[in-house]
């Protein structure tokens, strides 16, 4: 992609510049943003690194890259974890900075940025980029930093001290001092103190002067001064002159082929402008009249409302117009049922969606409208898969959301739409991870490579779904939670073309053993994977968690047909999964649903998902039967089982939960 490589001046901005070159990303502009007054170095803002902004000006003549600066007219305003317009704030800043640069630089495609562990920052970023309709590159992501500073230095990154403010870093011996000499330095701080190594707590500021993208010259301090605050113990480092040191083996730069080589654009523009969003509309208006039928029901289930919303279409094949004009209409009518009562959270609320599709291909041009109905700010997790649903259906979805408006303090998301080292990046308007009330709902995780968002031609199987585990592995580290201890369930979803290939069980490894693994063979799977994983873990925030207790077949009342696996925590969480044998009657499987949940001290009203899976006919039960008042979600597919063999005629998989 073609990229406007956001500069600070820092060592992570111009790091993450070299990275975007190794992936293969040709950076074709700089932009940055400098104080409203050229005599302050240091601003209070939560979101720009300022100290030694003087010399950015530079960076357009050493890399020869045009350089598009705006001066900051916005503060810190809007400062929580979520982040929406708000008039006056630094971010609309940046908003209209880029919003700028993609006019003046049209073919540009992606920002990179340099954030490693900041939220606030990647959170800001990832919204203003969405907006407009360009990608986030943010390669150092969640990387260890003791990791990350050796990298830099050994890949030439020459880079100076330009303010400390931490125990330990005095500014009079340490201000000016390159990164290569303070490595140990701060390694050691790091051991006694905590200190972060890459001084993602602000406990230092730097300079690049030089690096490998620097082609045709490097920055050289003539004249510099230590300036200390009104405590003496931290400081800033004042380049009040410097020059540029060409290079004699330099080459020119990526280049946009518009701007000047080096030229440096000082902006005077005020709002951002609309360009994301006036895609939508325009696709909105290119839409059909819908052509097939919303059924959508709402079941209350203790501390969840669960809303189903089917697309019938018993009159044929859909164009995709009609396709697009139907789902907005059922999106409409689940957001109505949703949103029905006073005092239920708005479907943007959402904890988790669960998304099958009659065919894959189409997914791509319902996922705009799914976007402008869950929004983009902290969207609930999804997983998507195709199912071969009855003739006339087209796509099914379930939404879990909070009973009540006061339940929604306890969810908590993370979505992370950058593309890093660190997990797939969201490729979609979801999240990677829902908490609520504990439980963390993870979306479907494919084994894709996180840097291209790919995936490796010739990989086996097993090592796709491997790097699909150390995805799901990563993911539930960044909320708090571990994969291996914490999981409660696992569904495995297999593409039909990969079934008879071996997932190596690799899955059964996942979690503690006999936990509910159900394995599902589906036609299709997003993005051309052949395994997505779909785990629920018991995690909650602040503690050290529940012990999971794994019950085995025999500790739960079950029919001759019925043979299955259970787990969950103490009168809070509950799976059970079991295969379902040929001749079983439903009020087998009802009993025994009912023994696990008796297990854990829950209800049937706890129950929020109940799904069928089976091979050929359904003699077990008629359309549209229920589990008391939650309709039983039943799919007909090529293969199913607890294990990975599938070989089982039906499968059930049940999840309660009470908050």
């Amino acid at each position: 992609m073609r990229v406007v490589a956001l500069v600070s001046g820092g060592k992570d901005s111009c790091y993450n510049m070299m990275l975007c070159r190794q992936y293969g990303h040709q950076i074709v502009a700089l932009a940055n943003l400098l104080p409203a007054d050229d005599e302050v170095q240091e601003l209070d803002s939560y979101m720009y690194q300022t100290v030694g902004h003087n010399l950015i000006g530079a960076y357009a003549e050493c890399m020869g890259l045009p350089l598009f600066r705006k001066r900051l007219a916005g503060t810190s305003k809007s400062i929580g974890m979520t982040y929406e317009r708000t008039e006056g704030d630094e971010v609309e800043d940046l908003r209209a900075l880029l919003a700028e640069v993609k006019r003046r630089v049209p073919d540009v495609e992606a920002v990179s940025c340099g954030a490693i562990r900041s939220d606030y920052q990647r959170i800001r970023v990832e919204g203003v980029c969405d907006s407009l309709g360009l990608a986030s590159l943010s390669f150092m992501w969640r990387r260890d930093q003791s990791e990350l500073m050796a990298e830099m230095v050994e890949s030439g990154v020459h880079a100076i001290l330009v303010k400390v403010a931490c125990l330990g870093l005095v500014p009079e011996k340490h201000l000016g001092k390159t990164i290569a000499q303070m490595r140990p330095v701060l390694e050691n701080l790091h051991s006694r103190f905590g200190v972060h190594v890459c001084g993602e707590g602000g406990e230092y500021e730097t300079l690049t002067l030089d690096c490998p993208l620097f082609v045709l010259g490097r920055i050289v301090v003539d004249e510099a001064a230590v300036e200390l605050d009104e405590t003496g113990e931290a400081g800033n480092y004042a380049v009040r002159g410097f020059h540029v040191e060409r290079k004699l083996d330099g080459g020119g730069g990526d280049g946009s082929g518009e701007i000047g080589v080096g030229e440096v654009v000082m902006l005077e523009v005020g709002g951002a402008g609309e360009e994301g969003e006036e895609g939508e509309r325009q696709g909105e208006d290119e839409a059909g009249a819908p052509a097939a039928e919303a059924v959508v029901s709402r079941s209350e289930r203790g501390s969840y409302g669960s809303v189903v919303g089917r697309l019938m279409a018993p009159g044929g094949p859909l164009s995709d117009a009609e396709l697009v004009s139907s789902f907005r209409n059922l999106m409409e009518a689940v957001k109505a049922e949703v949103e029905a009562s006073e005092g239920r959270p708005p479907l943007s609320k959402s904890v988790v969606v669960y998304f099958s599709i009659r065919d894959m291909t189409k997914f791509a041009l319902l996922n705009r409208v799914y976007k402008a109905a869950f929004g983009t700010v902290n969207p609930p997790s999804r997983c998507c898969v195709e199912m071969d649903l009855g003739e006339n259906e087209w796509l099914r979805i379930q939404v879990l959301t909070p009973a009540k408006a006061d339940l929604e303090r306890s969810r908590e998301i993370m979505h992370v739409q950058s593309i890093s080292r660190w997990a797939p990046s969201c490729v979609g308007p979801y999240s990677q991870a829902a908490r609520f009330g504990g439980c963390v709902y993870v979306s479907g995780q494919l084994g894709l490579d996180p840097p291209t968002m790919a995936f490796v031609e010739g990989e086996t199987l097993a090592r796709e779904l491997e790097k699909t585990i150390q995805h799901c592995e990563s993911v539930c580290e960044a909320v708090g939670s571990a994969f291996s201890s914490d999981l409660v369930k696992l569904v495995v979803f297999v593409e039909r073309g990969a079934a008879g290939l071996g997932l190596g069980g690799l899955a059964d490894g996942c979690g503690a053993e006999g936990l509910p693994r159900v394995y599902v063979e589906v036609p299709k799977l997003p993005k051309g994977a052949r395994v997505e994983l779909h785990p629920f873990l018991y995690s909650p925030k602040g503690t050290e968690g529940a012990e999971i207790t794994v019950v085995a077949a025999a500790a739960v009342a079950e029919g001759v047909g019925v043979k299955g696996k259970c787990a969950g925590v103490e009168g809070t969480a509950c799976a059970y999964a079991a295969e379902i044998g040929d001749g079983t009657q439903w009020e087998e499987v009802e009993a025994a649903v009912y023994g696990a949940l008796a297990r854990f001290g829950l209800e049937r009203e706890d129950v929020v998902v109940f799904s069928l899976y089976f091979v050929g006919g359904l003699p077990l039960l008629g359309e549209g039967s229920c589990f008391g008042t939650l309709p039983v979600q039943s799919f007909p597919v090529s293969g199913c089982g607890l294990g990975e063999d599938m070989g089982a005629k039906a499968v059930v998989e049940v999840l309660a939960h009470r908050v």
